[in-house]
Parts: C-alpha cells; sequence; structure tokens
C-alpha cells in the first residue's frame, strides 16, 4: 500500500498542541519530521503520536528515526503499511496517488536545495560514508525549538543560483528523498561528468554489478528495487530480499542485503512490525553496494574487500536505505 510522501503530520500529544498554538495559533499545527524530532520526547512523548496533516483525515502517522541515536534522518510513514487509513479525499489515499506529478509536494524536501548548486557525496571507492555526529550548539532549548518551528520565508524571486551557496548530499537517504521529490533536480555528480539531473544517478537492481567489475562502470550507480523480509537460519540478521531475479551463469538469483535485526528494528520498525504480524509487506530498497556471490545465495559485497558486507557494521548501514 503506497501513499506517496508524507512531509507533513500533526502531533497529537496535548502539551506539543499547546506548545505549538502558543508560538503559531491553533490553525497551525503541521509539523515536519525534523520539527517532530525537535518536539521529542518533551513534547511529543511516543512516535506514533502522529495524525495525517490533511484536513479531514485522521490516519495515524509514526515518525520514523525520532530518536538522537538513530543513524538515518527522521521521516513520517504510514502506521498501518498494510491497509489504508487515510480518507477518501486525502491526497495520501493510494487512489489519489499522481505517478506523472507536475509540482511537488507541500513542504517538498527539494525546497531546501532550491538555492546555489547541489553536489552530490557519492563516492566510487566506498559509496557513501558515515557522517560525524555534529557538535551541539549550547542553544537555549526554547530557542533552537523556536527555530525549528518558525520556517525560514523564500524571498520573492530567489534562485537556484543564489551566489556562494553550495549544498552537499552526503548521505544514501539524502539522494534518495531528494530523487522522490524531484526526479529532475540537478546535481553536480564529478563521476559523471559534471550537472545531471538526480534520476540518472538510479538504475534497477537488476543493472548492479559484482565487486570484480564495479571499478569498470562509467560511473557509480545507486542501484533500487522492491523487496520484502525474509527469516534466515541466524536470529541476530534478516534478509532483505529483492523481487526481481538476477540471472548468474544461467542460473537466476533473489539478491539478499542480509542486516543486523537489532538495527532494522529500530530504523524501520514500522516495516518490522508488518512482517511480524505476518504481512508480506514490499518496500523500496536503495543501495551502491555490489554483488557478491555467497555459494548458492546472492548477497552483497564490501567496497573496501571483496567478501559479504558486514551485517553489522556503518559502512552498510550508509550504503542501504529504505522509503
Amino acid at each position: 500500500m503506497d501513499s506517496g510522501l508524507i512531509r507533513l503530520a500533526i502531533p497529537a500529544d496535548e502539551e506539543a498542541i499547546e506548545y505549538l498554538t502558543s508560538i503559531r495559533g491553533e490553525d497551525n499545527l503541521k509539523v515536519t519530521p525534523l520539527m517532530a524530532k525537535s518536539l521529542y520526547p518533551d513534547k511529543v512523548k511516543s512516535n506514533r503520536h502522529f495524525t495525517c496533516a490533511t484536513k479531514g483525515c485522521d490516519a495515524p502517522i509514526t515518525c520514523r528515526s525520532i530518536k538522537e541515536t538513530h543513524v538515518n534522518q527522521p521521516t513520517f510513514v504510514n502506521q498501518s503499511r498494510v491497509v489504508n487509513l487515510h480518507s477518501k479525499h486525502c491526497r495520501h489515499h493510494p487512489d489519489n496517488k499522481v505517478e506523472d506529478r507536475k509540482e511537488r509536494p507541500e513542504e517538498s524536501y527539494a525546497e531546501h536545495f532550491d538555492s546555489g548548486r547541489t553536489i552530490s557525496g557519492i563516492s566510487r571507492v566506498n559509496g557513501f560514508v558515515p557522517i560525524a555526529p555534529m557538535k551541539k550548539k549550547a542553544v537555549d532549548q526554547k530557542q533552537r525549538r523556536k527555530m525549528l518551528l518558525i520556517p525560514e520565508v523564500k524571498k520573492e524571486g530567489e534562485s537556484r543560483e543564489k551566489k556562494g551557496v553550495v549544498h552537499r548530499l552526503r548521505t544514501l537517504q539524502q539522494h534518495a528523498e531528494l530523487f522522490a521529490d524531484d526526479p529532475d533536480f540537478r546535481v553536480i555528480n564529478q563521476s559523471a561528468g559534471g550537472d545531471i539531473p538526480i534520476r540518472e544517478m538510479f538504475e534497477n537492481i537488476r543493472s548492479n554489478v559484482f565487486y570484480e567489475d564495479m571499478l569498470d562502470k562509467e560511473k557509480v550507480m545507486i542501484y533500487t528495487g522492491k523487496a520484502y523480509l525474509s527469516e534466515t537460519s541466524n536470529d541476530k540478521v534478516i534478509a532483505v530480499r529483492f523481487k526481481d531475479k538476477i540471472e548468474v551463469e544461467g542460473q537466476a538469483y533473489r539478491p539478499s542485503m542480509i542486516i543486523s535485526r537489532d538495527y532494522f528494528m529500530e530504523e524501520y520498525e514500522d516495516i518490522y512490525e508488518a512482517f511480524t504480524n505476518g504481512n508480506q509487506y514490499e518496500f523500496d530498497v536503495f543501495t551502491t553496494l555490489p554483488f557478491f556471490m555467497n555459494g548458492k545465495y546472492l548477497n552483497f559485497s564490501s567496497y573496501r574487500t571483496h567478501e559479504q558486507i558486514n551485517p553489522f557494521g556503518e559502512e552498510l548501514y550508509s550504503n542501504f536505505y529504505i522509503r
């Protein structure tokens, strides 16, 4: 069940509503995922305490990766991954999904990169690397939240060519979110030879190559495809299996990403919950990692050495993302 991008939601906790009303007024309670994170856990008590921001729709929303300890940036997702709970008139109802979108969604992720140049940080030798935590400034908590909760107003006529502004896409998540919002958004990709639409950085998982062939590709790519969860013989890991089959020497294989169960439960609890409830939910996976033939299984390799990627390592976490 795909209801498209969810960029805004309304907190359900009374403390959060009172706080937002005090600084914005009662008619402006919508928050972005980053704003939701700033309200947690003082004003918002649970990542499940959100509802759809569409007027007249009360579908429950989860803010994924809301804690400071999470690896990914926060995002809004449907609390029910299998059954649609959005009202018929809601833009997030599956029947209202527009495939050929002519304009960006409200509070588009791409808007944050509209001024200046945007440079992709993807690397041929390691894909994406973990970002070191930024040193937190000693800012008053109330003032910090207020800055986050009052969005900056873009000046009329301001364009992408604003002098001196450079944005850097440092994570796989940033690339996937920007691609979802605006596939034609132009980024500077050194491995691709310069300025290209971000959609040219993405290919179906069927186009992926093996470790020994990855340096022969003209440019480093992000591979994507539908996948589902599957158990393994090791209860400390879980398998993310792609739907698409890959033919290797006349034999068809479904690629499988083996990943820490604890990490998956923490970062993608909505998907894991659907899985444990017996629902074979499918989701979109993004990765830069090359293939690795592991006996009779087609898995994924590390960039550093010709061996299966460590299911518990930061290299995997930095080069794997689910939308």
